[in-house]
């Protein structure tokens, strides 16, 4: 994208073809005040397309991959590489790479950070004890937590709300053998180390 091929407009603007002959236009703010992308750890794989202001008439198929600019890029560690078409396989979609020579979660400690995809409903909204908040979530975006073991202990609580009503658990020493190591990437977290199910759908009493 170039602001100034598209004549010093912040926002960059394409049309799209699906292939049943519908057509839309898709809008992305380049100016980084859009909130939902202009953050590596908050907006990696957002749904994207509906410009700074979601307006509900674009088109919002797009995941956040990252960005480039006059000083430097940020590229989300979950993207598969732009050169690969197809489907991404396990070694491409949960990517383990070692910092210092760690090979587990014991070579690593103390935890300051957890990745996690959301594999729950759309419309979650999670809270941290770090203050961080997450608003909206869709299932397979990708969340970046803070982690801090002397402020909440072993056991990282967050707190969910909207489709989605309760709270997961993370363990954060290393003891839980389902969180530990590379072999783990892609399974199932947020029930703790005793992998207990902690979390409820909201009720949908009087639908069908």
């Amino acid at each position: 994208a170039s602001k100034a091929a598209i004549g010093g407009d912040n926002d960059f603007k394409i049309d799209l073809t699906y292939p049943d002959g519908v057509e839309g236009t898709s809008e992305f703010h380049l100016s980084c005040s859009d909130e939902d992308m202009n953050d590596l750890l908050e907006d990696c794989l957002k749904p994207q397309g509906n410009g700074k202001d979601n307006n509900p008439d674009l088109i919002n198929d797009f995941l956040f991959g990252g960005m480039t600019g006059d000083n430097g890029q940020f590229i989300c560690p979950e993207v598969p590489q732009p050169s690969s078409t197809a489907f991404p396989t396990e070694d491409t979609a949960c990517n383990f790479v070692p910092q210092q020579e760690a090979e587990s979660c014991d070579d690593l400690k103390d935890v300051t950070e957890l990745t996690m995809i959301w594999n729950g409903p759309d419309g979650v909204n999670v809270t941290t004890p770090l203050n961080q908040e997450f608003h909206n979530l869709q299932n397979g975006t990708a969340i970046k937590f803070n982690a801090n073991k002397d402020v909440m202990g072993n056991d990282f609580e967050i707190y969910l709300t909207g489709a989605v009503e309760g709270k997961s658990v993370f363990h954060l020493s290393c003891s839980d053998s389902g969180m530990d190591g590379p072999d783990d990437c892609g399974m199932p977290q947020g029930s703790g180390k005793q992998r207990l199910r902690r979390r409820r759908a909201k009720s949908t009493k009087g639908t069908t």
